[in-house]
């Protein structure tokens, strides 16, 4: 990496243009996430997406939308210093509760839903559209907190503007954006709606072997309607996932609805006060790409200016007696989110509730079972029917007897 100020410690993620580092900052020892960019590599439009994504991080100051620090030039490379989430992505810890066959629980998928619900909030009341929800752009930052990440592809949209560029992944692309119709802020709710399908089933409510045939199944919406979970959130997928924008929600009307407000209270484990949430971010001035990319004006540095609104973590979570949890983990394979996925460790801190534990020795392993929801119960094998008796051949004439 070679960058000044920094120490490369691990290479999180390759991509098309460059690389994300996991680097420690030599002035304070922290470590952050380092987008390193090879602009000799981009055409000037390419660039300008570059830059449009250091503008719209820079802009906000949501606990629930990944953190910008710092952006530079070293070069002909573009730096992007953002937090550093030692747990991954949504995307990784979707995949290994799959091998685990260990679904989530119903209050974790609802605690996740709030949290994108506020950080998308955030984004289309400045008029962004993000693009490019999906479980891979959902970072855990901590077994409870998450943060939406990657505005690369997002676009700035005005009150009665709509965007026309097809952009996304074609997984959870919506229907109005197969069809390259004109759409705006509801084509993210339908990629959270998918999203949320794949947290309850571990797979995607629209597959196919094709991109065509992917695209009339998600324009004709019929999906399987997942079970194990309650009525309420199978009703939130059915609202997301409509064929026409119109019918769909916006962010407001989810958060305005009865089963969301009673659950609002979910996000106070995350704050001090409800009111830290109701931010009054704006966007930050379009930046010019001159000729010379050296004479780019970017964002000032903001390690200093942003403090975290959220609570430490052993504010907000019990943990089982015995779990160590180390300073700094590598991601994906880190045991916190082996951990959080395999023996749900931590459940939210609750005023009287008594710490979190297992079963005890002597308990039976089947009454312990029964005692658990379905949606906390892990998924088995199903039972393969007897094979069907097949019918013995009938002799053959020429050998037989008379």
């Amino acid at each position: 990496m070679n960058l000044p100020g920094f120490v490369e410690q691990k290479v999180l993620g390759k991509g098309t243009y460059g690389c994300v580092y996991k680097a420690k900052r030599l002035s304070d020892g922290q470590s952050y996430a380092v987008k390193v960019i090879n602009l000799g590599n981009l055409n000037h439009r390419e660039i300008e997406d570059s830059v449009n994504e250091i503008r719209l991080m820079a802009s906000f100051s949501s606990p629930f939308i990944i953190r910008f620090y710092e952006a530079f030039c070293d070069n002909r490379r573009l730096c992007i210093v953002t937090e550093y989430s030692r747990l991954g992505d949504l995307a990784h810890l979707i995949e290994r509760r799959k091998k685990k066959r260990r679904p989530f629980h119903e209050d974790d998928i609802w605690r996740y839903l709030l949290q994108m619900l506020e950080g998308l909030k955030v984004l289309h009341n400045c008029g962004v559209v993000h693009r490019d929800i999906k479980s891979a752009n959902i970072l855990l930052s901590a077994p409870d907190l998450i943060k939406i990440a990657d505005l690369g592809v997002s676009t700035v949209l005005h009150t009665t503007q709509l965007a026309r560029t097809q952009i996304g992944t074609p997984l959870y692309l919506a229907p109005e954006v197969w069809k390259r119709r004109p759409y705006d802020s509801k084509c993210d709710m339908w990629s959270l709606g998918v999203l949320l399908y794949e947290m309850m089933t571990f797979t995607y409510p629209f597959t196919a072997r094709t991109t065509q045939e992917l695209a009339q199944r998600c324009c004709l919406g019929k999906f399987t309607i997942p079970h194990g979970y309650s009525a309420e959130l199978v009703s939130i997928v059915r609202r997301l996932l409509q064929v026409n924008p119109l019918m769909r929600p916006s962010v407001d009307d989810l958060l305005n609805t009865q089963c969301i407000k009673n659950r609002i209270g979910m996000l106070a484990a995350f704050v001090e006060h409800s009111e830290d949430l109701e931010t009054d971010d704006k966007l930050l001035s379009t930046i010019k790409v001159p000729m010379n990319v050296r004479n780019l004006h970017l964002p000032s540095a903001a390690y200093g200016k942003k403090v975290s609104i959220v609570k430490p973590l052993e504010q907000r979570l019990h943990m089982k007696k015995g779990v160590k949890l180390s300073k700094d983990v590598s991601v994906i394979s880190s045991p916190e989110l082996q951990l959080v996925a395999d023996l749900d460790w931590w459940s939210p801190n609750k005023v009287g509730q008594e710490p979190l534990t297992g079963r005890d020795e002597n308990q039976n392993p089947n009454a312990y079972e029964m005692q658990r929801p379905m949606s906390q119960r892990p998924a088995l094998k199903p039972i393969p029917p007897p094979p069907i008796g097949v019918r013995a051949p009938r002799p053959n004439p020429r050998f037989m007897r008379h």
